[in-house]
C-alpha cells in the first residue's frame, strides 16, 4: 500500500510540472486551437508569450499539412496583452468571443473585416486607448459591456 501511495504522489508531481497553455499549435508567433467541424478551422488563442507591437492575422494557416480557415478570435486570446498596439484581421474571420482583446491598454485601432457577424461580451473592455473602431454592417450582435471601460 505504501508503493502505491507514494508511486499516486510521483505521478500527481509529474503530471502538475506539465504546463497546459491551452493552444494546439503556434505558427509565426500565433497561437490557434483547432475547431471541430466539417471545414478545417481555427481559432486565435493566447500562449506561451504575450502579443505585442502590430499584429496580423492570416486568413489561412498551414500546420501538419493542414490548411486552416481562421475563422475566429477565440476567448481572451489578447487579453491583457498590454503592449499590442494594432491588430489586422483578415476575412475570414467572422467571430469574436468573449474578452478576447480585453485589458490591451495600448491598442489604439482596429478595422473589423465586413465578415464578422458577432462580437461577445467583454470583447474590447479596458482598452483604455482605443479611439477609432471600424464597426461592419454585417455584424447581427454586439453582447453587453464589448467596450466597458473604454475611454
Amino acid at each position: 500500500m505504501k508503493t502505491f501511495r507514494i508511486g499516486l504522489l510521483a505521478i500527481a508531481m509529474l503530471r502538475s510540472s506539465i504546463v497546459s497553455w491551452g493552444y494546439d499549435f503556434e505558427v509565426n508567433g500565433i497561437y490557434y486551437n483547432i475547431n471541430t467541424g466539417a471545414k478545417p478551422t481555427v481559432s486565435v488563442t493566447y500562449g506561451k508569450t504575450m502579443y505585442q507591437g502590430q499584429i496580423a492575422i492570416p486568413e489561412t494557416v498551414t500546420y501538419e499539412q493542414t490548411t486552416y480557415a481562421v475563422t475566429e478570435i477565440g476567448p481572451n486570446a489578447f487579453c491583457k496583452g498590454e503592449e499590442l498596439t494594432t491588430i489586422i484581421l483578415p476575412s475570414s474571420v467572422k467571430t469574436i468571443r468573449k474578452e478576447a482583446f480585453s485589458g490591451c491598454y495600448k491598442l489604439t485601432s482596429i478595422t473589423l473585416p465586413n465578415t464578422i457577424t458577432d462580437i461577445e461580451q467583454y470583447a474590447f473592455s479596458s482598452c483604455k486607448e482605443l479611439t477609432s473602431i471600424t464597426l461592419p454592417e454585417s455584424i447581427k450582435a454586439i453582447k453587453r459591456a464589448t467596450f466597458y471601460g473604454c475611454i
